[in-house]
């Protein structure tokens, strides 16, 4: 009885297919990053431009702990690595992923909070998804944007940020972790 069930619903996401959510620019993403600042929202300022930048969904963000930022000269990267990376302790397609920061801004505002945050299993954002999403979806009102505009705004801003930096598909695709490239290309909105 399961294949009938199947075609059916396979059947309906044909009429109603899944609506991607807004792209963000980099722009709006660091004029939603400021105002954030100027009511208060440092940490999540920091988050947004995190998030945009390394393509992260929202769970991975606020799951992020000081032990998970490693940097050039970190044992657990080896002696070829330069930068800053993070890791992703569980993300949608498995366990103990990682992204490198890209942005050198960004990366060096991730060092600030990391360096503030005390004992390396401590919340780099002390903050709960909801929280963030509350925060975000003020700070876009405060701007006059669209309520359409959600934090997975950021991870696809981000993605398609890097395809009109002409990156590859497979870049941004082993960059924001995706499964396949069929998922990756409905991130790539330009």
């Amino acid at each position: 009885q399961l294949p009938p069930a199947l075609m059916s619903l396979n059947s309906c996401l044909k009429l109603n297919p899944a609506v991607a959510y807004p792209t963000l620019t980099w722009d709006l993403t660091v004029a939603i990053a400021f105002r954030m600042v100027q009511r208060g929202y440092i940490r999540h300022a920091i988050a947004t431009l995190l998030a945009f930048d390394c393509f992260l969904r929202v769970g991975e963000l606020v799951n992020l702990r000081r032990a998970d930022v490693a940097t050039t000269n970190d044992a657990r990267m080896g002696s070829e690595f330069n930068g800053t990376a993070l890791r992703l302790r569980q993300t949608k397609t498995g366990p103990n992923q990682w992204v490198q920061v890209d942005d050198k801004d960004v990366e060096q505002l991730l060092h600030l909070v990391a360096d503030a945050t005390p004992g390396a299993q401590s919340m780099l954002f002390p903050f709960s998804a909801n929280q963030y999403r509350s925060v975000f979806k003020s700070t876009c009102a405060s701007l006059g944007l669209s309520s359409s505009y959600v934090p997975h705004s950021l991870r696809h801003g981000g993605a398609t940020r890097w395809h009109l930096l002409n990156k590859s598909i497979e870049d941004i695709l082993l960059r924001g972790r995706w499964a396949s490239r069929k998922s990756a290309r409905r991130y790539v909105q330009a």
